[in-house]
C-alpha cells in the first residue's frame, strides 16, 4: 500500500519552496522598480549624487553636541522595520521618534504604537510633502491634517521654489526656506484656553499671501487652502503631564543637506542667524531637554523590489510580535495546530538495527509459505558445501547435483537437496533447520 503520508509531506514541502521562490524572487523581478533617492541620515556610497538629500549634515551636527557633562547628547540610530518596536522602548522620554517623508502609510498597529510611545512621554516628529499624503494615517488621530499639494508664498527666497516662513520656539524666531512643501489643517484655537494651555500649537507659517494649490492649476482658486499657511504644528496634552509631544512639519526638505544650512532673518531682525539648522537643533533640545535616543524610520520609504519583500517581512513580523493580542493569536495557532498533529500522528511500529547499528529497517516477516522456506533452506544447503569444501561459486557451479549430494553427510539434507519437487511438513523443515545447524566442518 502506497503511503500517503510521505507523499503529502513531500507536496507541503514543495508548496512551501515555490511560496518562497515566488515572493522573494519571481514577483519582485516582474515588478521590478529603482529604489528613488530617500531621505536618510546615512550617504550612499555607492552614488554621491544623492548627498544633497541625505540628512548626514544635521545628523553630524546633533553628534557633535554634548551634555554639561561632556557626554554626547544625542544618540543617532534607524529603523528599517516598524515604527511598532516603539511600543514596549524603555524610558520614552527620551526617545524622539522621526519620520522624513512618508511614502507609504502607517499600518493601524503603527498607529497605535506610535499613540502610545506618545501617552507615555515619547516625542513624535513627522515631516511629509507628499502628494497622496500618507502621514495622515498617523496625523488624523491627533487632529492633524496634511494638504499634500504644493505651497507657495510671495514671500520667497530668490526662488518661486523656496518659499520663507517665519516660525517661533521657546521664545526665539527663525526665518525658515522651505522646498516643495505642502500645508497643514490644523482645528482654530479654543479662544477659551490661554496659550500655554492649547492642546495645539502653531510653531511656523506662511505669509497672508501664501496658499496651497490643491487642484493643482497654478493660481489660487475657490477649493485652495489660503492664507497663513500652518507649516509646523505641535500636539500636546498640557492637562496631562506624563504625555510627550508630536511635531508635525509640511516640509521634510528643511532637514537635508541642500536646505538645511539656508534660512535665517535678515541683519537686525530678531530671527537674524537662525535659520533651519538651528530650528531644527532648537526642537530637538525642546523635545528632548536631557538628551536622548533619536530614531531615523526608514521604514516609511520606498525600496526596490527584492528588498522590499524582505523589508515587508520584517515588518510583519515585526508587527505581530509586539502586539501582545497579536502575538497571543499566534500562540494559540500554534498550539492548536500541534494539538492536531499530536492526535493524528500515529505510533511508530517496530524498529530495530540490521547489520550496521547506523541503519534502521522494519523488522523482516518470516515468510508463511513452506515452498519459500524449503527454497532458502537448499540455497543455505549448498552454500555449506560451498564453505566446508572451501570451493568458489564457479567450482561448484560445475558440479552436477549428484556430484554436490555426495558432499552433504546428511541423508535428510541430502535428500533436500535433491528432490526439488517433494513437499515437506512444517516439522521435517524444523528437522532440517537443526541438522543443517548442527553440520560441522
Amino acid at each position: 500500500m502506497v503511503d500517503l503520508t510521505v507523499y503529502a509531506k513531500r507536496l507541503v514541502a514543495v508548496i512551501l519552496l515555490v511560496a518562497v521562490v515566488l515572493s522573494y524572487v519571481l514577483v519582485p523581478a516582474i515588478n521590478a522598480k529603482d529604489a528613488k533617492p530617500s531621505i536618510s541620515p546615512y550617504p550612499d556610497p555607492n552614488d554621491s549624487t544623492t548627498d544633497w538629500f541625505k540628512v548626514s549634515d544635521l545628523a553630524a551636527n546633533l553628534s557633535k553636541e554634548v551634555t554639561t557633562e561632556g557626554n554626547p547628547r544625542y544618540e543617532m540610530l534607524s529603523m528599517v522595520s516598524s515604527p511598532a518596536l516603539l511600543r514596549n522602548v524603555a524610558e520614552p522620554a527620551k526617545v524622539c521618534y522621526l519620520a522624513l517623508g512618508v511614502e507609504h502609510a502607517y499600518r493601524d498597529s503603527e498607529v497605535d504604537a506610535l499613540q502610545e510611545h506618545y501617552n507615555r512621554g515619547g516625542c513624535l516628529i513627522v515631516a511629509d510633502d507628499t502628494p497622496q499624503a500618507h502621514a495622515n494615517s498617523l496625523a488624523r488621530n491627533f487632529n492633524v491634517n496634511f494638504l499634500g499639494g504644493p505651497m507657495w508664498d510671495r514671500n520667497f527666497d530668490n526662488n518661486i521654489s523656496f518659499p520663507r516662513v517665519h516660525a517661533e520656539l521657546s521664545g526665539d524666531e527663525y526665518e525658515l526656506v522651505l522646498n516643495s512643501a505642502t500645508g497643514l489643517y490644523v482645528p482654530p484655537a479654543n479662544e477659551s484656553l490661554e496659550p500655554d494651555e492649547q492642546p495645539l500649537r502653531i510653531l511656523a507659517n506662511g505669509s497672508k499671501d501664501s496658499f496651497v494649490d490643491r487642484d493643482g492649476d497654478g493660481k489660487v482658486s475657490l477649493h485652495d487652502a489660503q492664507s497663513f499657511i500652518v507649516i509646523v504644528a505641535e500636539v500636546r496634552d498640557p492637562t496631562n503631564p506624563f504625555t510627550g509631544h508630536a511635531i508635525f512639519i509640511s516640509d521634510p526638505g528643511i532637514f537635508i543637506n541642500e536646505m538645511v544650512a539656508r534660512g535665517g532673518g535678515r541683519p537686525g531682525t530678531p530671527s537674524e542667524g537662525n535659520g533651519n539648522m538651528e530650528f531644527i537643533t532648537s526642537l530637538f533640545e525642546y523635545l528632548l531637554p536631557a538628551g536622548g535616543k533619536i530614531v531615523f524610520d526608514e521604514s516609511r520609504h520606498d525600496s526596490d523590489s527584492f528588498s522590499t519583500a524582505i523589508y515587508d517581512s520584517l515588518e510583519t513580523a515585526t508587527v505581530i510580535t509586539s502586539d501582545p493580542l497579536m502575538i497571543g493569536l499566534v500562540f494559540m495557532g500554534t498550539a492548536l495546530i500541534l494539538a492536531m498533529v499530536i492526535l493524528k500522528a500515529k505510533d511508530k511500529e517496530n524498529w530495530i538495527h540490521r547489520f550496521d547499528i547506523n541503519t534502521i529497517s522494519r523488522r523482516r516477516q518470516l515468510p508463511s509459505e513452506r515452498r519459500v522456506v524449503q527454497d532458502r533452506l537448499r540455497y543455505a544447503t549448498l552454500r555449506k558445501v560451498r564453505m566446508v569444501n572451501s570451493m568458489g561459486e564457479a567450482e561448484v557451479s560445475a558440479l552436477v547435483p549428484p556430484q554436490i549430494a555426495q558432499m552433504i553427510p546428511d541423508p535428510m539434507l541430502r535428500e533436500l537437496y535433491l528432490n526439488q519437487e517433494r513437499e515437506w511438513s512444517p516439522e521435517e523443515l524444523r528437522q532440517a533447520t537443526a541438522k543443517l545447524k548442527e553440520w560441522k566442518k
